[in-house]
């Protein structure tokens, strides 16, 4: 990797780390808030209320913002995607296929939605699928169409809620 690459990906996982702690600093901000308006949920339990985690929010400015190259998981490291990945790996099979937005995709559709829920990037599922990148996209965004979603995460976000 040349030197220009090492500095992207440096400055992608300063720029992660800096946004995470901004999210729990907007946390505690939150918490603060609702605890003056004397209510007794804290701002987790109001990110859950409208299905949102931190974890959830640092990918989704990965997806919307950092999407600098989505051959590298630059921004949202392993750590960040396991707890996502861990509620949504049973949620592709089995009896929770029966929303009309899931059974509209193909075989192959459904089989790249199960891998990105896993974490994996567009490079790996493309070589697992021994598919060019550019026909994964493809598929990729030919599914987000389909779930009525915008990116990654929001797939996962849905599939996940099956």
């Amino acid at each position: 990797m040349d030197e220009s690459a090492d500095s992207t990906i440096a400055l992608a996982k300063l720029l992660h780390d800096e946004v995470h702690q901004e999210l729990i600093s907007i946390s505690s901000s939150v918490d603060a808030i609702l605890n003056s308006a004397g209510l007794s949920i804290n701002a987790r339990d109001f990110f859950r209320k409208f299905r949102l985690e931190i974890s959830d929010l640092t990918v989704r400015v990965r997806d919307d913002i950092y999407d600098l190259n989505d051959s590298d998981p630059l921004i949202a490291p392993l750590e960040t995607l396991a707890p996502i990945c861990a509620q949504t790996s049973h949620s592709a099979t089995g009896q929770n296929i029966r929303n009309s937005s899931i059974r509209k995709l193909t075989k192959a559709e459904m089989e790249i939605l199960q891998l990105i829920s896993t974490g994996a990037t567009t490079a790996e599922i493309a070589r697992s699928r021994h598919n060019s990148e550019a026909t994964i996209k493809t598929q990729l965004t030919s599914i987000y169409r389909k779930l009525g979603v915008r990116n990654r995460v929001a797939a996962i976000t849905f599939l996940k809620n099956q």
